[in-house]
This record gives C-alpha cells, sequence and structure tokens, in this order.
C-alpha cells in the first residue's frame, strides 16, 4: 500500500485512533491474515463465527503490523477502531485509489467466466505496464478492496503519475520528499531468487538503486521526455509527507538493480513513443 500515517487511515475509513500514534506511518501491505502480516503493514480484524480476527491483534502487531483495524479495542495493540472492517477497507481502498493518479481501474461483472477473463486481462495489462489483479477467484466485496490495497510504486506506476501530471499546464513538484523507486522487473527477480533459495523468515526490505527526491525525479522525466514545461515547487503539509521527508520509505543500507529511472523512462520512450503524450 501507499505510504499513510495511521491519522490518515483513521480519516478515511471514518474510524477513531485508540492506543495509537497518529504521526506512524503505515508503509507495508493490508492483511487479514495475521500469518501475512510484515513490518509497516495493517492488519485487519474481522469477526467470525469460529474464529475472531481481534484474538489474534497482538500476534500482528508482533509481526510488526503498525496497528490493526477492528471494531474493539485489544488491550495493548494500537487500533483503528470502526462500525465495520468491511466496510474500513473499501473506504482505505477508495482513498487509496484517489492518490494513484493515472491508474486505469477495470471491472468486471457476470453469472459466469469472471475469473478467466480477469485473468486474461491481467495478463494483457501487464503488458503495457504494473498490474494487479485479484488472486484465484477473490472476486467479491473483500477481494476487491484487498486487491486494490496491493497498489505500490515501482518506476512504472510514478510514469503513470508524472504522465498525468505533465498534461498539466504547471508541473507541481512537492519539496523535500525522498524516494527509492524500482523496476518492478529487478523485484521480480528477487522473488524468484527468495523462492529458489532456502526458507529464510523475515527477509530484508529492499530498494531501488538510487534514494532520490521527489524533485529530481520529476526534473528527470521532464528532461527525457524532452519538454520544458513550467514547474512550481509546493512545500506538502501533513504527517505523511513529513515522514516522507525523514526517508522512511527507503532503504539506503538495502539497495537492489542496477536500472536507474533514467534508464527506465528512455527504455519506455524507445519501446512506445506515444508515452510522451
Amino acid at each position: 500500500m501507499i505510504a499513510l500515517t495511521l491519522a490518515e487511515v483513521a480519516a478515511a475509513v471514518s474510524g477513531r485512533l485508540a492506543g495509537a500514534d497518529p504521526a506512524a506511518v503505515v508503509t507495508g501491505t493490508v492483511e487479514f491474515d495475521s500469518r501475512k502480516v510484515t513490518p509497516g503493514g495493517l492488519f485487519v480484524a474481522f469477526p467470525g463465527e469460529k474464529a475472531d480476527g481481534h484474538d489474534f491483534a497482538a500476534a500482528a502487531v508482533a509481526a510488526g503490523a503498525v496497528a490493526v483495524v477492528g471494531t474493539r479495542v485489544v488491550e495493548g495493540v494500537p487500533t483503528v477502531v470502526v462500525d465495520d472492517p468491511l466496510q474500513a477497507m473499501a473506504a482505505l481502498a477508495r482513498a487509496v485509489l484517489d492518490r494513484l493518479p493515472g491508474v486505469t481501474v477495470i471491472g468486471l461483472t457476470g453469472s459466469s467466466g469472471k475469473t478467466t477473463t480477469k485473468d486474461l486481462i491481467a495478463q494483457l495489462a501487464a503488458r503495457l505496464g504494473p498490474t494487479v489483479a485479484p488472486a484465484g477467484s477473490f472476486n467479491n466485496e473483500l477481494g476487491h478492496p484487498y486487491t486494490v490495497l496491493r497498489a505500490t510504486q515501482f518506476y512504472e506506476l510514478v510514469f503513470m503519475a508524472l504522465r498525468a501530471l505533465s498534461r498539466l499546464p504547471v508541473v507541481p513538484v512537492p519539496k523535500g520528499l525522498i524516494g527509492q523507486p524500482i523496476d518492478s522487473r529487478e523485484v521480480a527477480d528477487r522473488m524468484v531468487e527468495l523462492a529458489l533459495s532456502e526458507p529464510a523468515g523475515r527477509v530484508e526490505d529492499v530498494g531501488g538503486p538510487e534514494v532520490r527526491t521527489v524533485d529530481d525525479v520529476i526534473r528527470a522525466y521532464l528532461d527525457v521526455i524532452e519538454t520544458w514545461k513550467k514547474t512550481l515547487t509546493l512545500p506538502l503539509p501533513g504527517k505523511t509527507a513529513r515522514a516522507m521527508r525523514s526517508g522512511v520509505l527507503t532503504c539506503p543500507e538495502n539497495r537492489y538493480g542496477h536500472v536507474r529511472w533514467e534508464e527506465f523512462l528512455r527504455e519506455v520512450m524507445h519501446d512506445s513513443p506515444g508515452a510522451r503524450r
């Protein structure tokens, strides 16, 4: 998921914070299975007939979850208290999608054939850019927000966002934000390495080969696509922006891959000249 503070998460889901630091930043995935929680993530506790997710809230936090989204407070667990966890996930997915300019959402409906059609579209869309699709037949009111919340920041997503921004008369440039974007193909290489190696438990986060300011990333994009539009540097308020200025989304000690941002841009421009528009 894209980075959000707990205050922003609570606002998005119309919840209240209990025992949680509003400035804490969620940088990992959103999960409803405590066994899948990773450091920096968010755990959603669903009540159930046979098992209650709140019983696993402490374990999720011990595994690295920043907080739990649930209907009640669990002692010692930072919680975003909501009336309905499923509605909260849907609202959070909507908030995340609103912050990802340039993203195309495709929805399918019908009485049969949805899963096969979804898989075919996902394979085709993956040739055009990073694609997130429901796993298996997870095509329901839970699978939809869960899928949206898997959207993250690779070179391709940064490119799509900047392509949308560059259509404006003046390109806004956020001041002082720091990131470490990476080529999704190199992430795939890393996943293959891990899959073929011995079980290692929790593995270290990795980032791209360079830690870059967002200002630098935007100006490099404008230079490569050969546009001389005016830019406007804007200081961004809020706790998420402050966290990004501090480098919360970087891991400079774990640089991975070798494809630099400019190299990725030149490759895209060469393969798809229409991407300039």
